[in-house]
């Protein structure tokens, strides 16, 4: 079934194609009514149907109890607010209702974020966390989340397995998502002190700030395999950490291959020919090759 895309304000009023059907359905009059009820349940991130307040949604829409429960089926039947929440808990909601809600909320500082964890939509969660100033909420609940259960258990009239089964795979996905979040952390953090002790070494060398340093390049190998090739890659122009994270270049850069390069085949000299001719000094020609045979890769 199509999903609802945009709320109205979004949209420079323009209706979406399914809000289009409704309109088929429940004529222009209905339309303005479910304009006024998007706007309540965009209040918040969810809106309670109840019964004793009925008749007062029904006069705060400008319409009858009856064309406002027909309107309303019509929107969930549609996907326009989702089904299983409304089913569930009587709620009208939909998952960017929900996203909107918390990025304004969470955006201005508030520290009165009400979240009550059967009516979030699951699948908003990996798009909230993805924000690191939206973790706050979730570990806040997690922290509580005993005390939650208890209160909704009490306010919700529901079985007590329907919430256990919201609260435990909220619990799980949060905690998975935290965990994913620090190691992300983790490894920035680990990528910037490798990139700076690269620059420290070498700081004449460009050091790419979005390039992320490959899981199998040790550092200080790098740095020694450098240091080991002075006639060649510590004089070399153009060439940065990034070229040295290439695979290819960095299991030759710490094999110390690149002083031990015969420049009349390309190929790696014997052990043999290496001894003897170690120390030599390279002509201004050689170097101008390699330097041009590095500059020629694309990476």
């Amino acid at each position: 079934m199509a999903s609802y895309s945009k709320p109205l304000y979004l949209r420079r009023n323009r209706l979406s194609e399914i809000e289009g059907t409704l309109y088929g359905r429940v004529g222009a009059k209905g339309m303005f009514s479910y304009f006024l009820l998007l706007g309540l349940v965009n209040e918040g991130y969810y809106l309670e149907i109840k019964k004793e307040g009925f008749e007062g949604l029904a006069f705060m829409c400008h319409t009858s109890a009856s064309k406002l429960s027909e309107i309303i089926n019509q929107t969930v039947y549609l996907g326009i607010f989702d089904k299983t929440k409304y089913e569930k808990f009587s709620i009208l909601t939909n998952e960017e209702i929900q996203l909107n809600h918390f990025k304004t909320v969470v955006g201005r500082k508030s520290e009165n974020i009400d979240v009550r964890i059967p009516f979030l939509i699951s699948s908003i969660i990996p798009k909230i966390m993805k924000f690191t100033k939206y973790q706050s909420i979730f570990t806040e609940i997690l922290k509580n989340i005993k005390a939650n259960f208890e209160q909704e258990k009490r306010e919700l009239k529901v079985q007590n397995k329907d919430l256990e089964r919201e609260y435990i795979l909220f619990v799980k996905e949060v905690r998975s998502l935290l965990q994913k979040q620090q190691t992300i952390v983790k490894k920035r953090e680990d990528n910037d002190q490798l990139k700076a002790k690269f620059k420290q070494a070498f700081p004449n060398k460009i050091v790419e700030e979005d390039f992320v340093i490959p899981d199998y390049v040790d550092m200080e190998k790098l740095i020694q395999g450098i240091n080991n090739s002075p006639e060649f890659l510590l004089g070399a122009k153009n060439f940065g950490l990034k070229l040295c994270c290439r695979k290819d270049i960095y299991e030759k850069i710490i094999a110390g291959y690149y002083d031990k390069i015969d420049h009349s085949s390309t190929k790696a000299k014997s052990a043999e020919h290496v001894s003897e001719n170690k120390g030599r000094n390279y002509t201004k020609e050689e170097l101008d090759g390699l330097v041009d045979s590095l500059e020629d890769i694309e990476l």
